[in-house]
This record gives structure tokens, sequence and C-alpha cells, in this order.
């Protein structure tokens, strides 16, 4: 079979309990699984060889169809697992007794568009509290066709097409979601403590954060009520890169002053933002650098409408023409 094929299936699956992966073959595809604690995966590509079932060590299988040269490897099942390209490795492999094995997640599928849902949690995954303290803000949430991520200072949302359960799934699981499902048809089950994916070729199993993430989010982006400017987010990215060079600490804060004309500037940097005037009442907005600028790059290059409410307390509004929503919260002065 050629190499990359199954280096496609080995390199995007997260650390196996053991460090052993299980390697099935039946004669039309080859699958191979990884299952730990909170995840189990497994992805499948096609191999016209004879069946076998055996436990590799993942990080050595992984080497050994990196460092061989040949388009096409040969494996050969034993004790061990013997790959042959232009050159050979043999991968030492544990009982397949000893993998854990991952019942599916019962009741009715629904399926969703796989792009979209790789798309918004691309978007939103972020702003996603890393931490362990913050329990109700971890992870990402889907709520219906909702997915929203917070780490209390920021937070963003978008819609995907299909109505999906209510779930949060850890930050991990979201990456790796992110990482591995395909662009097309997927379907998805739920229950009280796991959630899976599945599609022709593969399938994800991952457990779910115990704690709902709060609902007051919806209340947050209902009101765009204030003066909105466009940008284009790649051009006002760089005007805050610039002015946070000037600044220190972990969040680099920096000021926007609204008035005639509305600019970005710190102790020792100003930045005009050209063809932007206002017509509210000036003001002066403490922002974090760090998070404005985290906000302005999960839009690329995309025109971005930002509304700036009456207060320099007042949450920035952030709206695309996808409907991808952000909120960032000033500073303190």
């Amino acid at each position: 079979m050629k190499r990359t094929d199954l280096l496609s299936i080995i390199s995007p699956l997260p650390p196996s309990v053991g460090g052993h992966i299980m390697l099935e073959a039946n004669g039309k595809t080859i699958t191979a699984t990884s299952s730990n604690e909170s995840v189990s995966v497994s992805l499948s590509t096609t191999y016209d060889d004879k069946p076998f079932s055996i436990c590799p060590n993942q990080e050595k299988l992984k080497a050994a169809l990196i460092g061989l040269t040949g388009d096409v490897v040969k494996l050969a099942v034993g004790e061990s697992l013997t790959v042959t390209a232009k050159g050979q490795r043999t991968v030492q492999c544990a009982s397949r007794d000893s993998f854990p094995k991952v019942a599916g997640v019962k009741g009715d599928a629904v399926i969703i568009d796989g792009a979209g849902l790789k798309q918004a949690i691309m978007f939103v995954r972020g702003a996603a509290y890393a931490g362990i303290d913050k329990p109700m803000i971890a992870g990402v949430h889907i709520n219906g066709r909702d997915v929203v991520a917070s780490n209390g200072h920021s937070m963003r949302l978008i819609e995907i097409a299909e109505s999906l359960p209510t779930v949060t799934l850890p930050s991990a699981s979201a990456v790796l979601l992110a990482r591995v499902i395909p662009d097309g048809e997927v379907a998805v089950r739920a229950d009280e403590r796991r959630i899976q994916l599945s599609w022709p070729s593969g399938s994800v199993i991952t457990g779910l954060a115990p704690v709902g993430f709060p609902a007051v989010y919806r209340r947050l982006l209902s009101d765009w009520s204030g003066e909105a400017l466009s940008f284009a987010a790649d051009e006002l990215s760089r005007a805050v890169s610039a002015v946070s060079a000037f600044t220190d600490g972990k969040t680099r804060p920096i000021y926007i002053n609204c008035g005639k004309d509305v600019t970005l500037s710190c102790a020792d940097a100003v930045e005009p933002l050209d063809m932007v005037s206002m017509k509210s009442a000036p003001r002066k907005i403490l922002l974090a650098g760090v998070l404005l600028a985290e906000m302005l790059g999960a839009y690329g290059k995309e025109d971005v409408a930002v509304t700036l409410k009456p207060g320099d307390t007042d949450p920035l509004m952030f709206k695309d023409a996808a409907g991808r929503m952000g909120i960032l919260l000033p500073m303190r002065q």
C-alpha cells in the first residue's frame, strides 16, 4: 500500500493508552484505532491484502512510516510488525487483549455537514477557557445550532446549519474533531456522557465536560446598538500588533481613542486608523491587546464590523458577513 495512505490514518491519532494502537485489516480496508481515558478515534483507508489484527507501538510505527523512503510499503505481521519499503523497520507490538474496547454511543443520529462544524470549532476554539478553575466556561459549547466558547474576557459564536444536542466538548477534544472530521456528511450521536461522530472512513467518541455553558451568552449577543465601524480584520490586526509592540505585560494593554479620528495608542505609540471617524461622543476604551489580536486573527482577512457602544466599559461587538460573532470586554481603567 502507499506509505502516505497509511501515514494519513496514523498521524492524526491522539496518544493511545499504553502507547499502542489497534491496527486491523479486513481485506478491503485497514483501520487504525487510538483509545485513551477521554477519547477513541478510528481512521480507515483502502487495503487489499490479507486480513490481520495487531497492536503496534504508536510512535515507532509513525517514525517508521516517516523515516522510510519509497512510495510503497509492505506489512508483515507476526509477533511484531515489519514495515518494508527501500529500508525496513520492525515495530514491537502489545497483546490485543490489552487494548481497551470502547462501545459506540446509542441513539438516533443527526446528519450534519462536517465542514460546517469543523469551521465553527476552528473559529471559536481560541476563545475557550483552558484552565480548570472555571468549569462553567471551559471547552466548546454546542447548543442547537450555536457553537460558542468564552474565556470570561472574550467570547465567539457561530451558527451551523443543523441543530445538535446540547453538549460541551473539552477543548482538547474540540481541537481533535476539527483536525480529523471530513467535509462531507457526518453522523452525530450523543448521550449524557459522550458524543460520537461517524463517517464512512472513521469515527470519534469523546467524553463530554460535565458542566453546561451559561445560557446568558445569547442575551449578551442580542444588543447590537451603537456605532459600527468596518475594517479589514488583517489590517486592523496589523495596527494592533504595531502598537502592542510598545507595551509591556501579559495582556499588552492598548487604547482605542474614539472621536473625529480613531486611533490606537499606548504610552509610546499612536497609530491612526485610516478612513475612520466617529459620530458619537469621544471616549477612550482600554483593551487587552493580546485578546484583541486573537479576536481579529479568528476572522482572517475578512471585513469585520466592530460595534462600539456608548460607554467606555461596554463590550466591543464583532461580526462579519458570514455571521461569525464575537465580544471583547474592556479592561478596567
